[in-house]
């Protein structure tokens, strides 16, 4: 039979969520993103959810929604991003909530430490995360 690894499971939701956000199934995409996460969440296989909680910001914002939210999400993410030493998905992160132009203040608690991890990256280093390197908690 086939080999399932639950590990991956949050990341086939999250590329599965980008697609349906490209034909603009966004209510649907969300959906996703939401089981992908408490599956992550529920798995302990925390690794990918800095970056799926980036993603559902992103999707918040492309439907307008709350401010509030779009927030919570970006502040989550970045926040697990930092915990893991993540830097590609706390960069990535950081570069949403900049462009959002949503949360100064969280920009600016951050800052500091996105340069600095930005700093620690080899120049030109592909953003490649290999999750057997994370840490596991």
């Amino acid at each position: 039979g086939q080999v399932q690894t639950p590990e991956d499971e949050p990341v086939y939701c999250g590329m599965l969520a980008e697609l349906l956000t490209r034909t603009a199934e966004v209510d649907e995409a969300l959906a996703l993103l939401g089981s992908a996460v408490a599956q992550a969440e529920a798995g302990g296989s925390r690794f990918w959810l800095a970056e799926l909680y980036r993603r559902r910001a992103e999707l918040l914002l492309l439907q307008g929604d709350a401010e509030a939210d779009v927030i919570a999400a970006l502040e989550k993410s970045i926040a697990i991003a930092a915990e893991q030493s993540a830097v590609p998905f706390l960069v990535s992160t950081y570069e949403t909530l900049q462009s959002s132009g949503l949360s100064p203040e969280l920009s600016s608690r951050y800052r500091d430490r996105v340069e600095r991890a930005k700093s620690a990256l080899e120049p030109g280093a592909a953003l490649i995360v290999n999750p057997e390197s994370a840490v596991r908690h």
